[in-house]
């Protein structure tokens, strides 16, 4: 699991914009919302820079835990989407060999 650190707070609720999907290593800002914990955007999220101008008392410092990340026992999940110009059939086979290969790791 990812770690974050949060100045002068301790076991605050948080959650990953997914607006733009920070990942570990990525410059990253929190927002405070109302109910739903801190919001942990990328500094060039387009909807944070949008809430920050509307709220700026909202805005917290945050940043990644880098003694956890540079740990290397840090798992984190990723949403994407994947486009091909392939044919069906060739695009399954090369993404059943993506998925032997992530096994491996």
């Amino acid at each position: 699991m990812v770690e974050l650190k949060f100045l002068e707070q301790k076991n605050t609720m948080y959650r990953f914009a997914k607006c733009c999907s920070p990942l570990p290593g990525d410059d990253i800002r929190g927002y405070v919302t109302r109910g739903r914990g801190i919001a942990i955007h990328r500094s060039d999220c387009q909807n944070y820079q949008t809430l920050v101008e509307r709220e700026p008392g909202r805005e917290i410092e945050v940043y990644w835990d880098e003694e956890v990340i540079n740990s290397n026992a840090t798992k984190y999940q990723y949403n994407f989407t994947v486009k091909s110009n392939r044919k069906k059939r060739n695009f399954i086979r090369h993404n059943s060999n993506i998925k032997r290969i992530q096994r491996w790791n």
